[in-house]
């Protein structure tokens, strides 16, 4: 066999590879990708599975007088709403005021597609922040929690409740809560309803717990249409400066970005 049989041979074996994993991957059945790689939903003890510091991080970025503490006595609320990492509300009660304060941590342009990405974010960060007023308007609501509510959410942090965790990777919502006593920290987390399989929802406990899933989301999530990047009064300042760190943007506004 000369060198020319051999290349050609080469090349045969080759088309024969690629056509083998073609076909093979349009032959394998598409599954649902919420339900990839799903993982066992069950009751634990509450112990704090949840990192808080990113959503803090993230709130105090965007509300420089908040600067949420981890020391403090209040008790601290975190619902996860969506798939975008920016998509969630956080919410503070005071032992020393009635009410909930509520922050939306508002959704950024994804800086996925930016080519800069840190350098874009930063630079929307700047300018959606530049106009406090606004910005606290539509995005920090006082909110009123009744006697039962704040009773029963006490009853899930003290212990009593275990956290609900697992479920499918790719399903999103949440709801973590953090409370520390002085003496004692004390943790509440529980993937959204939306995300059980069907062995957790057959748990008799169950029922209780997606009602009280959905009162925290009701007392947390309402009221923030308005609360978006794109309307602080500077959408267009916001565009024409970050824009260069963004090429969508840049073929989406081309009068605006240079």
């Amino acid at each position: 066999m000369d060198g020319k049989d051999v290349g050609i041979d080469m090349k045969f074996l080759a088309v024969l590879i690629m056509s083998f994993f073609f076909f093979g991957c349009m032959n394998e059945p598409k599954r649902d990708p919420v339900m990839r790689n799903p993982d066992p939903v069950k009751f634990v003890p509450s112990d704090g599975y949840h990192n808080y510091r990113g959503e803090f991080d993230d709130l105090n970025n965007r509300f420089f007088r908040e600067h949420f503490q981890w020391d403090s006595t209040d008790v601290l609320l975190v619902l996860d709403h969506g798939f975008y990492a920016d998509d969630y509300y956080v919410g503070k009660i005071s032992i020393k005021e009635p009410g909930v304060h509520v922050y939306k941590i508002f959704t950024m342009e994804s800086g996925d597609l930016a080519q800069y990405e840190v350098k874009f974010e930063t630079c929307v960060l700047k300018y959606v922040t530049e106009n406090e007023s606004v910005l606290q308007d539509k995005c920090h609501k006082k909110r009123v929690i009744s006697d039962a509510l704040y009773s029963k959410m006490m009853s899930f942090l003290s212990g009593e409740k275990a956290s609900i965790i697992g479920g499918p990777r790719e399903c999103p919502g949440a709801l973590h809560m953090f409370l520390h006593d002085s003496t004692k920290y004390f943790y509440f987390d529980m993937i959204a309803p939306k995300c059980f399989d069907d062995n957790v929802k057959k748990d008799p406990r169950i029922s209780e717990y997606v009602g009280f899933y959905n009162e925290m989301a009701a007392l947390l999530i309402a009221d923030f249409d308005e609360c978006r990047w794109d309307n602080f009064g500077n959408r267009e300042k916001i565009i024409r400066e970050c824009g260069k760190f963004n090429w969508r943007w840049r073929e989406k506004y081309p009068d605006l970005v240079k």
